[in-house]
């Protein structure tokens, strides 16, 4: 299946917004109000943008529900690696959709599309592992470790 070099730019601009997005709400979920505000206060938007100062401005805490720490600044070290390497995998779809031929072009965008994929997957294998219990007591059961 060959895809258009515009359609390649912008479903790889729209994976690139999504897993975006979802990592800032990661990150968010990970701060308390107060330090988010200050979070937005005092970093540039670009630094926000690439999650560049986010582990300093989120701290571990201990959750009640799950019976540990959950180790958010690690969360956070990883959500930020993983958003430097899909901004910086974003430069050779954009090089590749404008100057390679169809075959390559499909080639490139659908690789970035799986490394999108796998950092979604990624993602929610880190949720699940640092909180096993939401999902039990969201679905209104005791957590297994009760």
């Amino acid at each position: 299946m060959n895809v258009s070099p515009i359609g390649a730019i912008l479903g790889a601009l729209l994976m690139l917004l999504i897993c975006r997005s979802l990592f800032g709400c990661e990150v968010r979920s990970h701060q308390s109000a107060k330090a988010s505000k200050r979070y937005k206060a005092e970093v540039p938007l670009g630094r926000r943008w690439l999650l560049l100062d986010a582990p300093r401005y989120v701290r571990d805490k201990y959750s009640k529900l799950e019976r540990k720490v959950i180790k958010a600044t690690f969360i956070v070290q990883v959500l930020r690696g993983m958003n430097l390497t899909l901004h910086a995998l974003f430069l050779p779809v954009i090089v590749g959709a404008l100057l390679a031929d169809g075959k390559w072009i499909s080639r490139i965008f659908f690789s970035y599309i799986l490394v999108c994929g796998g950092c979604i997957i990624l993602l929610g294998m880190m949720e699940w592992s640092f909180h096993p219990n939401r999902e039990r007591v969201r679905n209104g059961k005791k957590p297994c470790n009760w």
